[in-house]
């Protein structure tokens, strides 16, 4: 079994840079049934969850991560719990 640690690190690496260069190619990571809560809004479904990250309102983001913790869930997954600072438009 591959340490937990070191695959949500890879994927928290690639979602975030991701996110800061090219916010509509996080789209094969979401599904139909994913959801996403930002800020009390509910957005269901991978369509609404990218519309949301892609009509956020600022150009530039870096995102820093300052602690990441990890375990396995149920069926195989992975519950990931990340810290850090969201730094905007400079």
């Amino acid at each position: 079994m591959a340490d937990p640690v070191a695959v949500a690190k890879a994927f928290t690496d690639h979602y975030y840079q991701t996110f800061d260069t090219n916010r509509s190619g996080l789209a094969t990571l979401y599904q139909n049934e994913s959801m996403l809560t930002f800020e009390g809004q509910q957005f269901m479904g991978a369509q609404a969850i990218l519309e949301k990250l892609t009509g956020l309102p600022f150009q530039s983001v870096q995102h820093r991560v300052v602690s990441l913790d990890a375990q396995p869930s149920m069926g195989g997954g992975l519950v990931v719990f990340v810290t850090g600072q969201l730094i905007t438009d400079g």
